[in-house]
């Protein structure tokens, strides 16, 4: 007969092993190719049903003289903010916040989201509108105008945007960069902070490499797969001039997308640190990382698949959750170190 912890166990792997939902919010919203914003892809990571608008306020934690605790004051940034889908789950409007709930100070339009294409932004004040810019795209949906006004709307509209057409390649010019396309690919990005970035793609049109230039120096060289996951990275940084220290990784991938492992060469000097990491997954939920015989990280997740658990070599995050009958959190408190960090709440429409 199987003893009652076994039989515990068992009933905890049934629901831990069960595959996770396909990311539809995040494949239709995230281009992972600009894996600079972090943020998006927890934003969107778990999202189920047909969704409308879901609107998320974090909330420092304030104690009680009983040692209990509440929400505390609203953490501004992004952290707090709106998401408005359409019905195929593209998002529409962006909303950001600035002094309290119900109250956005921002709110963006976009033309297509997953690739940063905005239709108009406006300016929220003491519950005035002022409208601050719209675009223009073409047939081919490449921006062709761009017009900003003023906070405050009381200047006349500009147009913020220059075009120069030579051949084949388009020059767009603004008054902090200007980029370079070629057949409507970026191939060049030029800042005002003297930082270029360049761009070459694959036959197929994806993107193959990018680099970042400051100064004239090298910084950065990332190169991507078919897939659009980062396979190779190298970082160079400069301390008055000279370069002061590299970091290289690259990393292999199975064909769902899962990074199942990562080499790392730091040097600094006469200082040269080599790492490998192993990923480790569970029906393709990451459930560990190693390096050699140690364990890095361990992730346990609820049976609606987010995580409860994340233990670091740094740091050990717990989370609790409220949910809605969809399956979507509408309530997470974040401990670290056993002790309550941040409260985040979530209102959610549906279709």
């Amino acid at each position: 007969m199987n003893s009652p912890s076994l039989i515990l166990i068992c009933l905890s792997l049934t629901c831990y092993a069960q595959p996770p939902v396909p990311n539809v919010y995040l494949d239709l919203n995230y281009d992972k190719t600009n894996h600079f914003d972090g943020i998006t892809p927890n934003q969107l990571q778990n999202l189920k049903g047909n969704i409308h608008v879901l609107t998320q306020y974090s909330h420092e934690v304030e104690f009680k003289p009983d040692g209990s605790f509440r929400k505390g004051e609203l953490i501004i940034g992004t952290p707090t903010y709106t998401f408005v889908f359409a019905p195929d789950k593209k998002i529409k409007e962006e909303w950001t916040y600035e002094k309290k709930e119900g109250v956005p100070a921002f709110k963006a339009y976009y033309h297509d989201f997953k690739n940063g294409k905005r239709d108009s932004t406006l300016f929220i004040r003491n519950g005035k509108v002022f409208p601050k810019s719209h675009c223009t795209y073409d047939q081919s949906d490449f921006l062709i105008q761009e017009y900003e006004n003023e906070e405050g709307g009381k200047a006349m509209e500009k147009q913020i945007l220059s075009t120069d057409q030579r051949g084949d390649t388009l020059i767009q010019k603004r008054k902090e960069y200007s980029q370079c396309f070629l057949h409507h690919q970026l191939i060049k990005t030029v800042q005002n902070n003297d930082r270029i970035y360049l761009y070459e793609y694959s036959p197929a049109g994806a993107l193959r490499q990018k680099e970042i230039y400051a100064s004239e120096r090298q910084e950065l060289i990332e190169k991507f797969d078919e897939q659009g996951n980062l396979i190779y990275e190298y970082v160079m940084r400069y301390k008055d001039s000279t370069l002061d220290y590299t970091n290289e990784r690259t990393r292999k991938y199975d064909t769902k997308g899962n990074c199942l492992e990562q080499k790392e060469v730091y040097v600094e000097k006469e200082y040269t640190r080599k790492t490998h990491d192993l990923y480790h997954y569970l029906n393709d939920r990451l459930v560990s990382i190693t390096r050699g015989e140690d364990n890095m990280a361990e992730l346990t997740y609820t049976k609606e698949g987010d995580f409860i658990k994340r233990k670091y070599y740094y740091a050990d995050e717990k989370f609790t959750y409220k949910y809605d009958t969809k399956g979507n959190w509408v309530e997470r408190i974040m401990y670290i170190a056993g002790k309550p960090y941040n409260i985040n709440v979530r209102k959610i429409t549906y279709y």
